[in-house]
């Protein structure tokens, strides 16, 4: 039987990250795995700019898209992969070597999983993470200064020129077409539990 497909994309600071980390909590990695689309970023050089010279990490041109869908397809196949984490261009930061290990259910996650056809018809079930745009656009701030190290005056010109452009032609024309939308304003604990009951149920029903 080959291995049960969710797609789960959403704006960006949707909570897409924690919503992931905590569904995967009580699943053995033969049962659950996730094959994320950040790790699929060409390098610098080659993310197309904007019309200020600016790198715009929001268009699908920056991601390589064959080898996402190749690597989708080893672990649909019961293959295994290893793939470098990407580190968000940030120096400093330890580049991780990825194994990914085909498992009963295979986790897709990224904003042009619903819009790119050689992705979208391989998914079983669509998920949409999704939140107010004011809150999301404060998490986003928080994060990149945190996590990213990147400052609030550049936060706000990728929100404005890369970011809500990007969610506004290859995102929330595709939200229609999810099968579960996740609303996270406050907490997304009540549409985590719904979908942790589908996985457990899908693994206890398909031995």
């Amino acid at each position: 039987m080959q291995p049960y497909i969710v797609g789960i994309t959403g704006g960006s600071a949707s909570g897409k990250t924690s919503f992931l980390r905590a569904l995967k909590e009580g699943f053995t990695q033969e049962e659950v795995c996730l094959i994320s689309f950040d790790n699929y970023y060409k390098p610098l050089a080659q993310i197309p700019l904007d019309n200020n010279g600016q790198p715009n990490f929001d268009e699908p041109e920056g991601l390589d898209i064959e080898a996402f869908v190749n690597d989708l397809m080893k672990l649909k196949n019961g293959e295994s992969y290893q793939r470098k984490e990407y580190n968000f261009n940030i120096e400093t930061m330890e580049t991780k070597i990825l194994q990914h290990n085909s498992a009963r259910i295979i986790i897709v996650e990224g904003l042009f999983i619903f819009s790119e056809p050689e992705i979208l018809k391989h998914l079983n079930l669509k998920i949409y993470v999704d939140a107010n745009n004011g809150i999301r656009w404060l998490r986003r701030v928080n994060r990149d200064r945190e996590e990213r190290q990147v400052k609030d005056e550049m936060s706000k010109y990728q929100w404005e020129n890369h970011v809500e452009p990007s969610e506004n032609k290859y995102l929330i024309p595709y939200k229609e077409i999810a099968d579960v939308i996740i609303l996270n304003n406050t907490s997304f604990a009540v549409g985590l539990q719904i979908i942790k009951d589908h996985f457990k149920q899908y693994i206890l029903c398909n031995p």
